[in-house]
């Protein structure tokens, strides 16, 4: 007996249609892939979600584009995203044509909007706007004018010495409170004596919930946002109002505090007075630019000097030569100082070989493309996402011969800077209209702590219970930023009198 039941034309269709949709969608996504620049092949309607590691995905492009070239491709859905491996590429898109690729993307502006850092000029849309945050900021940090706070940053590190002195057993809190407390001396005026951890730890929570959030592209659905908080999948809403919260205590608590010490008569000439100044007392605007400064300055420095105390732990003989510099040049009878640098290049090569070494930012930020561009005869998609791999080209073993080895050497030439190696800072701060303006005060502040850490401590391995050193490995964490993973280590002070310059120092100087 035959049970089969004949299909009538309509659910045929009904049957075929959806495949049929799908099939053209397939081969659309096909054509537009071959004219992108090349990359893996993904799986359809996915893209190449399998092919991205959550863990440390700069490693990855770095592979893939040993095979593909140093302009890659990938997709998630129907996102595509142009990861950019080489400094001519960068330089070709975000130095010659600017004007294409200077903007941000459209899901990071979005997911700024609705969290309520859109204020931040790192995520804030090309444009209007951007180029006034940004134009206030360069008249402070430019090479010209970014001596005036050349005093500021040297008391700054007399500070942190004097807290390893006192306290090194918990380095990430010291490093970050010291480099807080500078930051918001020279932004803000505030005194130093009046910065606590409360910063440090508001700093810590925006740093953490920044990364949260761009962490999840659902939040550009408009749908998932207006989801009920006692709903399920509602949390959204709750994590949209703490990070609303967060952004505004950010931007609104050191400004109250600068105020505070401008009322009391004990606020210092800044950054803040400056811009007070120059834009007619427009108090939004300078705390948006000030903000930031404080936001981004923390984070990046403090990470990259996290990098500095593991790379001498593991590198001692770098470490060593660099103590005997100072010690020719400077002397026992006072600190480093950043007229200095001209006469340490051991040790500036040091900055630069940990600016090469570890990228706090290894993707940096984003870039969007604003219009459809054409780039060695791949389509560059408007609203494509462009990111650097920052990590990949300053790991480049043609740029760097064994890139992952920590040589400060390989930057020097007869014992002086070597102009013709690539320079790290050109890409480790970012690249075109979007670099980071503060740049030139981020490397003073390395090299003079760094100078004077090297001068008065010794850093060097901590000891098991049986008394034999604990390796030291330089494993980092993934996200936005990506910082050390913690280690062990010791910090003491060199001799007697080292000691005594440490204590002399502060009681010259303004704590």
């Amino acid at each position: 007996m035959d049970f089969s039941m004949p299909l009538n034309i309509t659910e045929v269709l009904l049957v075929l249609f959806p495949l049929v949709l799908a099939f053209i969608f397939y081969l659309r996504c096909e054509h537009r892939r071959k004219s992108l620049p090349p990359g893996p092949r993904g799986v359809p309607f996915l893209g190449n979600v399998f092919d991205i590691p959550q863990d440390q995905p700069w490693v990855v492009f770095s592979k893939i584009s040993k095979e593909y070239g140093d302009v890659i491709s990938v997709s998630i859905l129907s996102q595509t995203t142009i990861i950019l491996n080489s400094a001519s590429a960068v330089n070709d898109l975000f130095d010659r044509r600017s004007s294409v690729y200077s903007t941000r993307p459209e899901a990071t502006v979005t997911i700024s909007k609705i969290t309520g850092w859109i204020w931040s000029m790192v995520v804030m849309p090309y444009g209007d706007d951007w180029r006034r945050n940004r134009r206030l900021l360069w008249q402070n940090f430019q090479p010209k004018t970014v001596g005036q706070w050349h005093s500021s940053q040297a008391q700054g590190t007399r500070r942190f010495l004097e807290a390893l002195l006192e306290d090194s057993s918990d380095l990430n809190r010291t490093v970050r409170l010291s480099f807080c407390k500078t930051l918001m001396n020279i932004t803000y005026g505030i005194p130093a004596q009046d910065v606590d951890y409360g910063f440090v730890n508001l700093l810590d929570e925006a740093d953490t919930e920044i990364c949260e959030a761009y962490d999840h592209a659902v939040l550009i659905l408009p749908w998932v946002r207006r989801i009920p908080s006692w709903c399920p999948g509602g949390r959204w809403q709750r994590k949209l109002a703490g990070w609303q919260q967060l952004a505004k205590r950010t931007l609104e608590a050191p400004f109250e505090r600068a105020q505070h010490a401008f009322n009391r008569g004990n606020a210092s000439p800044s950054i803040t007075s400056n811009l007070l100044d120059a834009v007619d007392a427009d108090a939004d605007l300078v705390k948006a630019v000030t903000a930031v400064i404080l936001v981004s300055g923390v984070d990046t420095t403090s990470g990259t000097f996290l990098a500095f105390v593991c790379a001498m732990i593991s590198h001692p003989e770098v470490q060593k030569r660099g103590q005997e510099e100072l010690e020719t040049v400077v002397g026992s009878s006072r600190l480093p100082q950043l007229d200095d640098r001209p006469s340490l290049p051991y040790v500036h090569a040091i900055v630069k070989e940990l600016l090469r070494w570890h990228n706090v930012a290894p993707l940096g930020v984003p870039h969007g493309c604003t219009q459809g561009d054409e780039y060695r005869g791949w389509r560059m998609p408007t609203n494509a996402t462009i990111r650097i791999n920052i990590w990949g080209i300053l790991h480049d073993p043609e740029l760097y011969p064994n890139p992952d080895a920590f040589i400060p050497e390989r930057f020097l030439k007869d014992g002086k800077m070597n102009q013709d190696v690539f320079d790290p800072a050109s890409i480790a701060f970012g690249a075109g209209r979007r670099v980071c303006p503060g740049r030139h005060f981020a490397e003073n502040s390395l090299f003079i702590n760094i100078a004077s850490m090297l001068h008065v401590f010794d850093i060097v391995p901590a000891v098991d219970a049986q008394g034999f050193p604990i390796p030291v490995e330089h494993r980092v964490t993934t996200g936005l930023l990506s910082t050390v993973k913690p280690f062990q280590y010791s910090i003491r002070i060199r001799s007697s009198s080292a000691k005594s310059l440490v204590r002399e120092s502060i009681m010259d100087g303004d704590r």
